[in-house]
């Protein structure tokens, strides 16, 4: 049994130095914000955060379907997320919520672990607000946890996985991976004032590729690959006879 621990801690330790900024639930997160309380962004997003936990009347009764769209960008998810949100009649959120987005120029202009704690944390707000929602209403988010994990995985040399989805997170039914050629994907992108992240992966063809294959390393729940290199409307039949097979999903 000490062998077992002994060894479960060395991995643990190994594991955290290959990626520091991949956060494995709220409290590794709240860690490291609370080492740098001392910029007032750091305290409104720890604040935001407490306000959206007392807000939070659950668990409640998950009647609805909880979707995400995950890809590179460029991949449409944006587009797709507001189609599918029309047709399901539910709810769009995106990934940092709207809640936090006067804070994001600052924390993208931080380094690794602090950014990545910015959009970790992110997640756990978008969770609260809708957990509530998902009583009666489709709740359709662009981006989540994938996203957040990837990226800070592909900052590494070595990809490594698979990983698992935080166990005090809510977890999505179905996350589609819309999956584009980079010609596709750099004509979307063409005139798009680019941010830092963005120009790199124009830029660093092995980022691109880590990236990706962080995507596919994600498990419970892994990503359902779709080909987004066909047109928005033969995409959205596509993750439609998805939704229509496995969850009897109705559509408007």
């Amino acid at each position: 049994m000490h062998d077992l621990r002994t060894t479960v801690t060395l991995l643990l330790t190994v594991w955290l130095k290959m990626f520091p900024s991949l956060f494995k639930n709220v409290d590794s997160v709240l860690a490291i914000l609370e080492k740098h309380v001392h910029f007032d962004e750091v305290k409104e997003l720890l604040r935001i955060y407490e306000a959206q936990k007392l807000l939070y009347k659950g668990p409640y009764k998950k009647e609805k379907l909880f979707i995400v769209l995950e890809g590179l960008d460029g991949s449409g998810k944006s587009t797709l997320a507001k189609i599918l949100t029309a047709k399901l009649k539910g709810t769009m959120r995106t990934s940092p919520p709207q809640c936090l987005t006067r804070l994001r120029a600052f924390f993208d202009g931080q380094e690794p672990p602090l950014r990545r704690a910015f959009y970790s944390l992110g997640n756990y707000v978008l969770s609260y607000e809708a957990a509530s929602e998902l009583e009666t209403r489709h709740v359709i988010v662009d981006r989540f946890w994938h996203s957040t994990a990837s990226y800070a995985i592909a900052e590494n040399d070595t990809v490594g996985g698979p990983y698992d989805w935080p166990e005090d997170l809510l977890k999505p039914d179905v996350v589609f991976f819309l999956a584009v050629s980079e010609r596709i994907r750099a004509e979307r992108m063409r005139y798009r004032v680019l941010t830092g992240e963005e120009g790199r992966l124009k830029d660093d063809s092995l980022f691109r590729e880590r990236l990706y294959n962080a995507f596919m390393a994600m498990r419970n729940p892994g990503v359902m690959k779709i080909d987004g290199d066909l047109t928005v409307n033969k995409v959205t039949v596509n993750i439609m006879d998805v939704l229509k097979a496995k969850y009897n999903i109705a559509f408007s």
